[in-house]
């Protein structure tokens, strides 16, 4: 069975960053929904989606400050 080789990826304290505005602008975009009595659902789900990355890439991060440390 053939196994591809995996690269790490290099993530920067920057991508964290950037992520965490991102979701920011999306959970006041559904405060805006909110406030206009529009459905969220879709909003929800996209942040759900969007938070998990950012999780991802904070759980990157910091495996790499700890493998320099290392």
């Amino acid at each position: 069975m053939f196994t591809p080789k995996v690269a790490p990826i290099a993530v920067s304290p920057e991508h964290v960053k950037e992520a965490e505005a991102r979701c920011a602008r999306q959970r006041e975009f559904i405060r805006e929904l909110r406030a206009n009595g529009q459905p969220t659902a879709t909003a929800e789900a996209i942040l759900d989606s969007m938070q998990s990355c950012l999780a991802r890439v904070r759980a990157t991060v910091a495996s790499q400050a700890v493998q320099k440390t290392a």
